[in-house]
């Protein structure tokens, strides 16, 4: 699935500040986690967008709020992105 390059980079942004701030924690876990196994940072980064994006299409489409459990549990799955994510 190809993303528009704005939405791409908006959603690196999130990634990004996540990490920067460290909010939630988990996120900068994450990175970490990932490039200790393996990944690069640019990769590892990419997974965790795919979290976001996820969360972002879930809050819009079910016009639900923000899950911090569904999100932290996503980004505790990675690198596997449940198929219904795909």
């Amino acid at each position: 699935m190809e993303i528009d390059p704005r939405i791409q980079a908006a959603i690196l942004e999130v990634v990004e500040t996540q990490i920067e701030i460290n909010d939630p924690p988990e996120t900068a876990k994450t990175l970490v986690r990932l490039i200790n196994e393996g990944f690069t940072p640019k990769a590892s980064k990419d997974l965790i967008g795919c979290v976001v994006l996820s969360e972002v299409f879930d809050v819009m489409k079910n016009g639900e709020v923000f899950d911090l459990d569904r999100y932290i549990a996503a980004l505790n799955c990675l690198p596997k992105i449940p198929e219904d994510k795909i």
